[in-house]
């Protein structure tokens, strides 16, 4: 690794390094994060000792950046960059391990660092090198949470734990008795909506985030996901949020009970864990397999000790299968006797159906899903013994089948499609409101 101190004739190449190294991370936010519009210039050309900017060379020009603030009050490591093409080989551990030796040699006793909230598997990267959460800023549109390591070995004081304990603890009592409705939003707005609407708990819909992405269900990166995520929980900070996680976005154990982690690094209060495969040849996991992968991201969660519920979804009735009741009730009773908190197999329209699907979780919570107005109300899904009711992509779906119809109606020259739109000061009086509790509580 050949490193050096950065001088005014590298602004350019550091500040292409970062366009480079964090475009993914801009698509995901929705804004290019700040080392991307760093003023690279005066950051090298700083000759007070605040600013210090480091590359790490390879055969083509820069590979790796790290740049550091040291202040009177503290050392801030603004940024690590990694090329794209070089990113996997270490680089940017050895310049974070780097940037600690700098912080004390210059008579730090910790470094600070920020990171966008959407940024889940740098944070958890963070957290595995002990840094510790210490809370949350805003600037410039971005919210980032802010960590600290203390370079003498004993550790920060962590808030991470106070701020979704409550949350996951409530998430687990409202699974004790009764049956409450749990719906799922997609974006920022439609979640302060449905929080204002006295829901308990929400859930993320991977389909309805994908379309407003513009990309098909299943087609959305663990990347993408995580950040859509993490977003919903920092959305609704009195709000449990569960995660539709898919199939983990892994095939082998290993790789899925890591994604787990990384899930519950979010903050959410639970998760799913489907047992599809996501390949049309083969849709569903074998039996075996797909056990094996519930008890690896049972052990996930347990290493976590965040308390965070799994739930364990049997995905037969949604590909296909010649017989799907008996065969998700096989599966449900094996996951519930292999650890799943929560027994959840999409597709079950009848009270007969549903009946059975509760049977044989064995006692465990159960979740319905309700996607169509299938002639059942919640109170008659309750008395079935379900303990949740989540309605997956259902409002999404609505949402643009208004769009759709509007737009038909539009495109035959009729402004009929509007009729029953919302007016726009209810609206607006809402998110005023609603605005202004935010920054109250916060």
């Amino acid at each position: 690794m050949k490193l050096r101190r950065a001088g005014p004739g590298d602004a350019a190449a550091l500040a292409a390094l970062a366009a480079r190294a964090y475009a993914g991370w801009t698509r995901i936010i929705g804004l290019p994060p700040l080392p991307v519009i760093a003023d690279y210039a005066t950051m090298t050309g700083d000759s007070s000792g605040v600013w210090e900017c480091w590359i790490i060379d390879g055969p083509d020009g820069a590979e790796a950046s790290l740049c550091l603030e040291m202040q009177p009050e503290g050392c801030e490591l603004y940024s690590i960059a990694v090329d794209p093409a070089a990113q996997g080989a270490g680089l940017g551990r050895k310049l974070m391990l780097f940037a600690e030796r700098r912080a004390r040699e210059r008579g730090y006793r910790e470094i600070a660092l920020f990171t966008n909230v959407k940024m889940v598997a740098n944070r958890a990267l963070y957290r595995r090198l002990g840094y510790e959460e210490t809370g949350r800023v805003s600037s410039k549109g971005r919210k980032a949470v802010t960590m600290a390591k203390r370079l003498d070995g004993t550790r920060m004081m962590p808030v991470t734990d106070t701020r979704y304990a409550d949350r996951r603890a409530a998430y687990r009592r409202l699974h004790d008795s009764g049956c409450f409705v749990q719906p799922n939003p997609w974006d920022v707005g439609s979640a302060r909506w449905l929080r204002a609407q006295g829901f308990p708990a929400l859930a993320t819909t991977s389909a309805g985030f994908a379309w407003a992405r513009g990309l098909a269900d299943q087609d959305v990166s663990l990347d993408q996901m995580l950040g859509y995520i993490a977003e919903m929980v920092e959305a609704t900070p009195d709000l449990p949020v569960n995660a539709d996680f898919e199939n983990g976005y892994a095939t082998d154990e290993e790789a899925l009970a890591r994604n787990v982690k990384l899930c519950i690094e979010t903050g959410v209060a639970g998760l799913s864990i489907e047992d599809a495969t996501g390949d049309p040849a083969a849709p569903l996991y074998d039996f075996d397999t797909a056990l094996a992968r519930l008890k690896a991201a049972r052990r996930a969660v347990d290493e976590t000790g965040s308390g965070v519920m799994l739930t364990a979804r049997a995905e037969a009735y949604l590909h296909g299968h010649p017989d799907p009741l008996p065969e998700v009730c096989r599966r449900l009773a094996t996951f519930a006797e292999a650890g799943a908190d929560v027994l959840y197999a999409p597709g079950p329209k009848t009270k007969e159906d549903m009946r059975e699907v509760i049977a044989a979780a064995g006692g465990k919570p159960v979740n319905i899903i309700v996607f169509a107005d299938i002639g059942l109300t919640v109170d008659e899904i309750a008395a079935l013994g379900a303990r949740r009711i989540s309605i997956g992509s259902a409002l999404a779906k609505a949402a643009w089948t208004g769009f759709a119809a509007a737009t038909e109606q539009l495109k035959a020259g009729s402004f009929k499609g509007f009729a029953a739109n919302m007016p726009s000061a209810t609206l607006n009086d809402f998110f005023e409101r609603d605005g202004a509790e935010r920054k109250q509580s916060s």
